[in-house]
């Protein structure tokens, strides 16, 4: 038979969110917040952010892959500073520092709103605001 190497995979353990997946996605969910000013001008749109997580289980912001607007930008980074110490990732046994990212979609719904017809990755969190008719 074929040996598949399994060197890298084996060694490295990913950084944990305290509680695990289900907490760190709810923590995202209760945290973010669809900013006013963004929803009065219906903006809405797909982000991506990245950030690391040291040896320490400290979380820094990196960057964003993909940005959409200010105001949008400026809650995702709130949010991602606002994360507990993680249990940091290791790397043959020894804590490394890892990068991490996470997906926002905003969303608007409501009358004279335009449909959001951009990507929704389904490992982002969904926030959905009330975008106001401007007659």
């Amino acid at each position: 038979g074929i040996q598949k190497s399994q060197t890298s995979s084996k060694n490295v353990q990913n950084p944990e969110f305290p509680g695990g997946e289900n907490a760190y996605m709810k923590f995202l969910s209760d945290n973010i917040k669809y900013p006013v000013i963004a929803q009065e001008n219906g903006i809405q749109g797909f982000i991506d952010a990245v950030f690391n997580i040291d040896t320490k289980g400290k979380v820094t912001f990196v960057k964003f892959n993909r940005s959409v607007d200010p105001s949008l930008d400026k809650e995702v980074k709130r949010v991602i500073e606002l994360m507990p110490d993680w249990i940091p990732g290791k790397f043959n046994g020894a804590a490394t520092s890892i990068t991490s990212g996470a997906s926002f979609v905003f969303r608007l719904q409501g009358d004279g709103v335009d449909e959001y017809k951009g990507p929704t990755p389904s490992n982002a969190i969904v926030v959905v605001g009330y975008g106001s008719s401007k007659k």
